[in-house]
């Protein structure tokens, strides 16, 4: 059965750098929805990092919106919680 819902992909790409330093690119993807985006660093702990994100590019045209501060706490060596807001996931390292 189908129950009409889509699946949502997100990819960070991370790299080092210090506070106000633009740090990470992200992708997501919904349907037929692609965002781009990019991220400066807020502050960061031994397990969490603190960004600030921005929409760069989205296809089709007004369909992405940024979600602002988000929090990335390191689980294990291959999983990430992922909170901005009320959202909220587990982010797994493919590849």
């Amino acid at each position: 059965m189908d129950d009409g819902s889509v699946q949502l992909q997100r990819r960070l790409t991370i790299r080092q750098g210090k506070v106000g330093d633009e740090v990470v690119t992200t992708r997501t993807t919904s349907g037929d929805v692609q965002c781009r985006g990019a991220g400066t660093l807020l502050g960061a702990g031994a397990d969490t990092v603190e960004l600030d994100t921005v929409v760069t590019e989205s296809i089709p045209s007004g369909r992405c919106h940024s979600v602002g501060e988000q929090t990335l706490t390191a689980l294990d060596d291959n999983r990430v919680r992922y909170q901005a807001g009320k959202q909220t996931g587990i982010l797994t390292r493919k590849g």
